[in-house]
């Protein structure tokens, strides 16, 4: 049956956040340059960066993980992924559907070691 887990430690308690999300944003207008990022309030990471820009900006893809360390982990992988197509800060040049395979495909790859946190937390 194994050990009970212990309770997590304070630290561990505040990286868990149902709602951390790793997200692509990009222009309505020009969808060929897409924001991928971590946020916990998608709505209000938009709004944040909607008033820094004339352009209206959208949400196209959005995808929940279980911890604010394993956003940061698929963030990481999708920019390594994507560093060819890289314009500046966090905007790279693709297209949505390329932004959203390449999260995907982080997530995908980085699942076992989500399941490897879940159990330690």
């Amino acid at each position: 049956m194994g050990l009970p887990k212990a309770p997590p430690t304070e630290a561990q308690s505040q990286d868990r956040n149902p709602g951390t999300k790793v997200y692509v944003i990009h222009e309505v207008d020009a969808p060929g340059v897409c924001k991928i990022g971590v946020a916990g309030d998608l709505a209000k990471r938009l709004m944040y960066l909607q008033c820094g820009t004339w352009r209206r900006l959208t949400i196209a893809f959005a995808s929940e993980v279980p911890t604010k360390a394993s956003a940061h982990a698929v963030e990481r992988v999708v920019h390594q992924y994507l560093a060819v197509h890289h314009v500046r800060g966090e905007w790279f040049r693709v297209t949505p559907d390329h932004a959203n395979q390449a999260v995907a495909e982080a997530i995908a790859s980085l699942e076992a070691a989500f399941d490897v946190l879940d159990t330690q937390q």
